[in-house]
């Protein structure tokens, strides 16, 4: 089941870096801004692009439907779509870039929280300064409107808990650290990954997958590792077929412990870099070229004294 939060939406602002997607939304009834690290890609006429929008609507006056809503929300991106784009304001010496009217701007993820869905009509969106170029042609930006079928409401099946989640409490960050403390202390054993996927995860050989279904079943996993509070850093190098034999023999065994909150404000981290032989490359560049530096400091000639005054 999905959680729809459009009428809490008043503003936001999305940078596409590769596969990785990150973002920022604001909600009427929240203190804070909601900060969005996903795994996956825009569509269409945002494919590659930054934007900030805000709301042409009043935000809802009823409560939030979440009471403990992740600040930073991770797992994987859904749907980030517009419909039809027209020119609302033509770009003048005050405001050097166009702002276009969408008549639809679509969002979804699956992140701590489950299956997070916005949907508005009739926005104003603003290309930010080096993604889009001046003045172009609006039938080149977006000859077909983007929304389509969600894609991550197909896998709901795969990604929504049979059992209720027993954490139903909601720490402080100063908490969540000194249970973790304790943790250590304690020695207390981890519990793999793989075993607290709800649904179980049934795997397939990679070589059987096709590309598409490759992108599918990361992010089946994505969205079951964000529900357990477990983040993954995405570089630029790795390839999803990479990515998904990362994810399947280096991530899925490990050992994590299991806290008795909710996963709000910690998390467990993985990362691509110290499987890529490209980040490995550039650290080895990056280190021979400071021990360099170095050698040439330490044998530069030495200054002349200088007569104190």
């Amino acid at each position: 089941m999905s959680i729809d939060v459009s009428p809490w939406v008043e503003e936001g602002s999305f940078r596409q870096e590769g596969y990785q997607l990150e973002g920022m939304l604001k909600f009427s009834h929240l203190e804070h801004p909601i900060l969005l690290q996903l795994i996956g890609r825009s569509g269409g006429a945002l494919d590659g692009r930054s934007f900030y929008f805000w709301n042409s609507h009043p935000p809802s006056s009823e409560p939030f439907p979440i009471p403990h809503l992740a600040r930073s929300q991770v797992g994987p991106a859904g749907q980030l779509a517009v419909g039809k784009l027209e020119v609302s304001e033509e770009p003048d010496k005050e405001n050097p870039e166009p702002q276009y009217r969408a008549s639809q701007l679509l969002m979804e993820w699956s992140g701590q929280n489950g299956f997070m869905k916005i949907a508005l009509e009739n926005q104003t969106l603003e290309f930010l300064e080096g993604n889009q170029p001046r003045r172009a042609p609006l039938q080149l930006l977006n000859p077909q409107p983007d929304c389509s079928p969600s894609v991550l409401e197909g896998l709901l099946p795969r990604i929504t808990p049979r059992s209720p989640d027993r954490r139903r409490v909601a720490a402080s960050p100063i908490d969540e650290v000194k249970e973790l403390d304790r943790a250590i202390e304690s020695r207390q054993p981890g519990v793999p990954i793989l075993s607290l996927f709800d649904p179980p995860y049934e795997g397939r050989e990679l070589a059987q997958l096709s590309d598409e279904e490759v992108e599918l079943e990361i992010k089946v996993i994505l969205a079951q590792l964000a529900r357990i509070g477990v983040c993954i850093g995405l570089c630029e190098h790795l390839g999803l077929r990479e990515l998904l034999g990362m994810l399947t023999d280096e991530v899925l065994d490990q050992p994590i412990f299991v806290s008795k909150f909710l996963p709000i404000h910690g998390m467990e981290h993985f990362d691509t870099y110290s499987i890529c032989a490209a980040c490995q490359k550039e650290l080895e560049e990056e280190m021979a070229g400071r021990e360099s530096a170095q050698v040439s400091f330490m044998n530069h000639p030495a200054l002349p004294e200088v007569p104190p005054c």
